[in-house]
């Protein structure tokens, strides 16, 4: 038979410069994922079009009309 101990686990104590710097890094990461993901449906968008699945100004103008 085992003996158990519970213990009660410490709170974290996060600083103001530890909260900052995870904010910024934050921020950064979710603005350079829509970067990359801007870049990646412009590519897409350009190679379509360059292939004639797709016609920007066809679409601008049936948008136009309504």
């Amino acid at each position: 038979m085992t003996t158990e101990y519970y213990t009660q686990s410490d709170k974290v104590r996060i600083g103001a410069g530890t909260a900052l710097k995870f904010g910024f890094f934050a921020a950064c990461g979710v603005f350079l994922f829509y970067v990359i993901l801007s870049v990646v449906l412009g590519a897409l968008a350009f190679l379509l079009d360059a292939a004639g699945v797709l016609d920007i100004n066809r679409l601008v103008a049936i948008r136009l009309q309504r």
